[in-house]
């Protein structure tokens, strides 16, 4: 965070101070970035591919875990590395991650 004061400066004579002739502004520092995921196409076809989107204002690599949920393994291949990386002017990058066909009816 950072702050800055304010004082009154030289007060005309018909003018008197306060109880408080100063204040302390703090600005609080939010400049860390803010990431966002997205997919698409989602649902996705089995076999097909599915994009994953992270989307922030800064230039990063977001690491990211992929959890199974309800998939048994073998329907998608996991990405190595499972990382984002935003580049610098960009403000989102992409995570590409192969479904498989496989001869279940689900």
């Amino acid at each position: 965070d950072e702050t800055f004061t304010v004082e009154l400066g030289t007060l005309p004579s018909a003018v008197g101070a306060g109880s408080s002739s100063s204040v302390t502004v703090t600005i609080t520092d939010d400049d860390k970035p803010k990431v966002a995921l997205t997919a698409s196409p989602n649902p996705v076809e089995e076999g097909e591919v599915v994009t994953i989107t992270a989307t922030l204002s800064d230039a990063v690599t977001v690491p990211v875990t992929i959890t199974a949920g309800t998939t048994e393994t073998g329907d998608y291949t996991p990405p190595n590395p499972s990382s984002i990386t935003i580049t610098s002017g960009q403000t989102s990058g992409t995570l590409a991650i192969q479904t498989n066909q496989d001869v279940d009816d689900e």
